[in-house]
Formats: C-alpha cells, structure tokens, sequence
C-alpha cells in the first residue's frame, strides 16, 4: 500500500562519488536538488545526459 505525500521533494542524498558527481552539477543548473529531480521521468533525462 503507497500513502499519498510529497516525497519526491526531499533532498537527494549522494551515496557514492559518482552521486556526489552528478549532484554538483545538478545543483549548478538547478539549485536544490530533489529526489524527484533525479528519480523521476525528467530527472532520469538529467542522469543520462551527465553519464
């Protein structure tokens, strides 16, 4: 069972250098950076264009 919320919105914690990698620049073009930023449909975009 999924609860409704805005969960999406939370900050997006790096794990790995990699992460930290991709936060950094994320956080340049976008300021805050939220899991949904990452996660989501357009943030799976943002993942693939900093590979």
């Amino acid at each position: 069972m999924s609860l409704p919320g805005e969960g999406g919105h939370v900050d997006f914690a790096a794990n790995s250098e990699e992460e930290d990698q991709i936060l950094e620049v994320l956080r340049e073009e976008l300021g805050h950076v939220s899991a949904e930023r990452v996660l989501s449909g357009a943030g799976l975009v943002n993942l693939y264009r900093h590979r």
